[in-house]
């Protein structure tokens, strides 16, 4: 139930997966579920939970059949989302699983083409590169651009931004507070703009836009 007056919306959550609060800079919060599926038990209270709607952009749900159609496919969830509810691109085939995709957009003012939605979230391995990095952000996002992405760019402007005198492995970079943890791939459907989120061990966060 969304309280456009309020700007909060009420949600009952009975074991289906977490529903996804997607910000207007395009970073996201997980509602999990905080009842046991229906029909496990007898007697049991279902509870609810109130969440802000301010500075949201858009509400998304799936199903498990998303994240299951997707591995099948070699991509990510929020990748194959975005193909079939943007790019109108259905890959083909069916879902191994019942699929259900549900979006809500609260961005007042702005259409869904105007917001930055998240394609890919990976969390630094500390043996890896910075080419091996850019690999799992990018995987399977080939068929929603219109021209291909520019990997050599994204590598520089990660080395230039972490202030990197060199794209090897991340090492004990990793063990410091100041030191990136996870990154964020993000695209803006109007213009096919692309950006990515560093999110630091010390909580900090910076954009990069590509």
């Amino acid at each position: 139930e969304v309280d456009l007056k309020n700007d909060v919306a009420v949600v009952v959550n009975c074991g289906s997966p977490a529903l996804k609060i997607v910000k207007m800079d395009g970073s996201e919060n997980e509602v999990v579920s905080s009842n046991t599926p229906l029909g496990w038990g007898t007697g049991e209270k279902i509870e609810s939970q109130v969440i802000s709607l301010k500075e949201v952009a858009y509400l998304f749900f799936a199903t498990d059949g998303l994240e299951d159609w997707a591995e099948r496919l070699n991509c990510g969830a929020r990748v194959l989302s975005y193909r079939l509810l943007e790019k109108r691109q259905p890959p083909g085939g069916t879902p191994p699983d019942d699929l259900l995709i549900l979006r809500y957009k609260y961005a007042k003012g702005m259409s869904n083409e105007e917001l930055w939605h998240p394609l890919s979230r990976v969390e630094i391995d500390s043996q890896e590169t910075l080419q091996n990095l850019v690999n799992r952000l990018l995987k399977g996002t080939e068929k929603i651009f219109s021209e291909p992405v520019d990997e050599n760019e994204i590598i520089h402007n990660l080395a230039e931004e972490l202030k990197r005198k060199s794209k090897d492995r991340f090492n004990d970079e990793v063990s410091d507070s100041t030191a990136p943890k996870e990154f964020t791939f993000l695209m803006r459907p109007k213009d096919e703009a692309i950006k990515l989120s560093i999110e630091y061990n010390n909580g900090r966060k910076r954009e990069v836009i590509i």
